[in-house]
């Protein structure tokens, strides 16, 4: 960016180097979220100009502080492989996972209801509806980790707030907890 006869201060770039190697990806990180994430955690990075691909590296720093302005972390994702499509200014999101739960009971969110201060999910057995009583957890998208239900349980997702103990129901769709 410098021109020649320019007096540059303290620390003015002189030129932007870019190199094939050591691409890295930078983004941001809530104050919300960033307890849940540390150095050298795996991240699957994708790029809005490449769909369908996804790259991979790790955290290789984290601002100590946020900015002023949204209270947001910097922090740096360094890739694992460069790949040649990959070009320094392209858009990119990235994906932690900051928690995985071994055998977790996943059901969708809208199955979930409140009923006399409970959470509930309503299951299918032999035609009727049972109410259980759940504990939600982690959730992900339109899915939440719940406790209270097993694997292959028929979750009611449409009309449950209306229905009691017991109820006859007409399956129309099965969605099973997994």
């Amino acid at each position: 960016p410098a021109q020649v006869g320019t007096v540059l201060g303290i620390g003015g770039a002189v030129a932007h180097i870019i190199g094939s190697a050591g691409v890295y990806f930078e983004g941001q990180v809530s104050e919300e979220d960033i307890q849940t994430i540390h150095m050298g955690d795996p991240v699957s990075v994708s790029l809005d100009a490449l769909p369908g691909k996804s790259y991979y590296g790790h955290i290789a720093t984290i601002s100590p502080s946020a900015s002023s302005v949204g209270r947001l972390f910097s922090v740096r994702v360094q890739l694992d492989t460069t790949a040649s499509e990959v070009k320094p200014g392209m858009f990119a999101r990235g994906n932690v996972t900051v928690k995985q739960i071994k055998g977790a009971v996943v059901v969708p969110s809208i199955a979930i209801i409140q009923k006399d201060g409970q959470n509930v999910v309503y299951i299918v057995q032999k035609g009727k509806a049972h109410e259980a009583k759940v504990q939600p957890g982690l959730k992900e998208g339109d899915y939440t980790e719940v406790s209270g239900v097993i694997p292959g349980d028929q979750v009611i997702v449409a009309g449950q707030q209306n229905l009691a103990e017991g109820s006859q129901v007409k399956v129309q769709a099965a969605i099973a907890a997994c």
